[in-house]
């Protein structure tokens, strides 16, 4: 029995962890932002096909409720026309719009809210119980993904997890890092900074 429990012990770690890390995506929710969707997101950025909504304060022709993030990582509202959104947080596309509109009238404010990551897929592969690709309606982080991938396969090399890392630049095209994450420090707590947010495409290899 007392077997059985002591290998039962890393996979209810696991589990405490995530339910500990989970973000609480429906408090200090934005207006106009449900319960259950995606959270402002001051590090999440902004990917292709991702929704958007864009409030211009008292400038109701300048607002737009859906705007759909194209294929190249741009976006079009009035005024402005083109914008490029992929690779900026929602933070810095809001600085971004309301330097390109003060160019062309007096604007006090601008709020960009995340309605939808149509685009969030990640892939944990290796001995997971669940190899395979993962999708989200909202970011996760690297324990939350090896969590809806089954937990650890037997003999996994837990020390030894690799994350290859997608970051876009400025254009919006993706660059790769391989980060290494060492499972049993960050469930240790010793270095809980390698349990990041994940971008869309990024890999996680469980040797």
């Amino acid at each position: 029995m007392r077997a059985k429990l002591l290998q039962a012990l890393p996979l209810f770690i696991l589990c405490l962890v995530c339910l500990v890390t989970i973000p609480l995506w429906g408090q200090n929710s934005p207006a106009g932002t449900a319960a259950g969707k995606p959270p402002d997101g001051s590090t999440y950025k902004i990917q292709p096909n991702d929704r958007l909504e864009i409030f211009v304060y008292d400038q109701p022709d300048l607002s737009r409720k859906d705007v759909v993030v194209q294929p190249d990582g741009w976006i079009s509202i009035p005024l402005v026309q083109d914008v490029q959104a992929s690779g900026k947080t929602l933070s810095q596309l809001k600085a971004e719009l309301e330097k390109r509109l003060t160019e062309f009238k007096e604007v006090n404010n601008v709020t960009v809210m995340l309605n939808a990551v149509l685009s969030y897929r990640i892939y944990v592969l290796g001995k997971v119980a669940k190899s395979g690709v993962l999708t989200s309606e909202k970011p996760i982080n690297v324990l939350q993904a090896i969590s809806l991938a089954g937990g650890f396969a037997e003999f996994a090399k837990k020390q030894d997890i690799t994350i290859m890392h997608t970051t876009l630049d400025a254009q919006g095209k993706p660059h790769y890092t391989t980060i290494p994450f060492h499972y049993d420090d960050v469930g240790k707590g010793i270095d809980a900074s390698q349990n990041i947010m994940l971008q869309a495409d990024d890999v996680i290899n469980v040797p």
